[in-house]
């Protein structure tokens, strides 16, 4: 393995990685602070405080001129459009002066979308106002936003995203993972399954709002991580509105 893909893969498992060791720091910290009420408690919990009270720094160029597009090289990332970016940028600014925006519908979602930080990584630098929605868990969660919060992130609400909306052009559009966590739980290495049938509020939220709508289809996104089957642990998640499940990689590895 050369170098881009030796740092590409690293890279890459900051982000599986987090997903794990975030949920297992904040509860030990405030089980600890809680048997032990000491300095070195507040110590320890430090670094959660601190990212609970700095807001979410949204930074898509640094992105892609560091170690980040490394990635691309990992997984050997390909783009296919169906128009170049210069006609698909002179699109969306003729939207801008429409007052219209796009809703750009990400599938199929995956654990982590490592189809989505590629294409964020590899985006031309004009795409840096585009946002992706994420669920609300995410952005309240201390290390955990600040990590996958620099490609740029709002909330997934129905209130958010209609205030996204209702501005125009690039400033007003969003990327969606229409499936969801239901999608998330339907992950396989064998085949790729969309959870579409009983999506219809990204459609009614376009019709309102009057957005068009552009599907972006990542190839492989369900294949990079594993996910035990359970309608429980399923159920749950999407009751909370958020992922409770453990998952594997290669060599068994988050």
């Amino acid at each position: 393995m050369d170098f881009k893909r030796s740092i590409g893969m690293l890279v890459a498992c900051v982000f599986s990685f987090t997903y794990v060791i975030t949920p297992l720091y904040l509860i030990s910290s405030v089980v600890l602070l809680a048997m032990y009420p000491t300095v070195n408690s507040l110590i320890f919990m430090a670094p959660i405080i601190i990212s609970a009270l700095i807001p979410v720094i949204q930074m898509p160029g640094i992105v892609k001129s560091t170690i980040f597009g490394y990635m691309k090289d990992y997984f050997d990332y390909e783009e296919h459009f169906e128009m170049s970016d210069d006609k698909l940028i002179e699109l969306i600014d003729s939207y801008k002066k429409a007052g219209r925006s796009i809703i750009f519908t990400g599938l199929p979602h995956g654990i982590v979308s490592y189809g989505g930080l590629c294409a964020g990584a590899a985006a031309d630098p004009r795409y840096n106002k585009l946002v992706t929605a994420a669920a609300g868990a995410v952005l309240a969660t201390p290390i955990l936003k600040h990590i996958v919060g620099v490609f740029g992130l709002i909330d997934a609400s129905g209130k958010s995203l209609k205030k996204r909306l209702a501005k125009s052009g690039m400033e007003g559009s969003v990327v969606l993972y229409t499936g969801g966590i239901a999608e998330l739980f339907k992950c396989s290495t064998e085949k790729e399954i969309l959870f579409l049938k009983q999506r219809k509020g990204f459609i009614k939220l376009a019709l309102r709002e009057g957005a068009d709508i552009v599907p972006l289809y990542f190839f492989g996104n369900t294949s990079v991580l594993t996910i035990p089957v359970s309608s429980l642990l399923e159920t749950i998640s999407r009751k909370l509105q958020v992922s409770l499940t453990i998952f594997w990689g290669r060599w068994g590895l988050p």
